[in-house]
């Protein structure tokens, strides 16, 4: 608990004030002739309401005059010299325990808000895991509980939904990589059995020597496809391929084997006529949808890098930035953008199933929630 009394704290004090009432589950204010007219209760008592305390006002002595208007309305708890003051007691401690989990747990997330607020927003305040599951639980249940929950505990949340979705692409795509790695083994041991017949077969029907310019140009290819790996990997990746098929030398399988193990490309997904925004996986890993300039949304299979369905017309005009996400059972596709309305997609059929409208301000992101049941949109 905390108490707070109605002299001026130093300027430094204001800080620990303010920290202590957002730590607290309930405010309670001592309502008298001396507190409602004190500057220091009602500036503490005005932090607690703009952060969604649970305020419980506490009559002590009578007031003639008007009251603050965050206490006129609520239900006061009657401890005059005059009142029984063994029931007022017990009807204290019975508003402190109403509601104890959902208080403790807006106290709890708006203390770590609060924090996170302070430092930036920075991604290390924001949550994970358990946490983050059992705070969207809690946000989505908790309307017309009281304290309800404030824009910044809604904004921390959200926030925190979204750097969880951007480490689970990362994580999607480090699995990715792991599967390539595979594939590039089973690669090189086919080339590798091959190699002798594929450089005997190479030689006659070109009637070419190790000195020739066609079997040095093969050689010349081979260098290249290294000189790329890092600025254009899948220009490398073809080069080195054509290299190693055409003329299997060592340096050509070489070339191939660097450019397999260096490069992060597992497929490449062509078909935009223009530049994408925004790509995810699907939660099984198993499909891509990318969103382009162009207005439209494709989905492709991750292994095999071929288009499946294009979910559209969009409600867009050519030249909005769009977004895909996924619902956590991959059913559905949100899809929503500056210049647009959110839409929900069946991500199988490629079937519009519901249109969002747009608020004046503009949408640029959309979330689902973990449920699947909700899609959230932010500006």
């Amino acid at each position: 608990g905390w108490t707070g009394r109605a002299s001026r704290p130093a300027p430094s004090g204001w800080a620990e004030i303010r920290s202590a009432i957002d730590g607290a589950d309930t405010f309670v204010f001592v309502i008298s002739p001396d507190s409602v007219v004190s500057n220091v209760c009602l500036q503490e008592l005005d932090h607690a309401a703009a952060n969604g305390k649970r305020i419980v006002p506490l009559l002590r002595r009578e007031v003639t005059g008007p009251l603050p208007e965050s206490v006129a309305s609520i239900n006061w708890i009657s401890l005059r010299e005059e009142d029984d003051f063994e029931a007022g007691v017990t009807t204290l401690i019975t508003a402190l325990d109403t509601d104890l989990e959902h208080v403790r747990t807006h106290t709890r997330l708006l203390v770590r808000a609060k924090e996170w607020d302070g430092r930036q927003r920075g991604a290390s305040q924001l949550l994970r895991g358990s946490d983050l599951t059992e705070a969207e639980t809690w946000l989505a249940g908790a309307g017309g509980n009281e304290p309800a929950p404030t824009p910044l505990h809604a904004q921390y949340v959200l926030a925190s939904r979204r750097a969880a979705s951007r480490r689970q692409r990362v994580t999607v795509a480090g699995v990715s990589v792991a599967l390539l790695a595979t594939v590039v083994l089973a690669v090189l041991a086919l080339i590798q059995r091959g190699q002798a017949v594929q450089q005997r077969k190479a030689a006659q029907a070109r009637g070419s020597q190790p000195n020739s310019g066609w079997w040095r140009s093969r050689q010349a290819q081979a260098a290249e496809a290294v000189n790329l790996i890092g600025p254009q990997p899948d220009l490398a990746l073809l080069l080195a391929r054509q290299a190693a098929l055409t003329s299997p030398t060592t340096q050509a399988v070489e070339a191939l084997r660097s450019t397999l193990l260096r490069t992060n490309v597992r497929a490449v997904l062509r078909g935009a006529r223009q530049s994408v925004f925004h790509a995810s996986f699907s939660p099984d890993g198993k499909e891509v949808a990318w969103a382009s300039y162009d207005g439209t949304v494709r989905i492709w299979n991750a292994a095999t890098g071929r288009s499946i369905r294009v979910l559209g017309p969009l409600s867009a005009d050519a030249g909005s930035e769009l977004n895909a996400a996924w619902s956590p059972n991959g059913r559905y596709v949100a899809t929503s953008g500056e210049l647009v309305n959110g839409e929900l997609w069946d991500a199988t059929t490629g079937a519009r199933l519901a249109e969002f409208k747009r608020l004046e301000s503009q949408t640029s992101d959309a979330e689902f929630s973990p449920d699947g049941t909700e899609v959230v949109t932010a500006e």
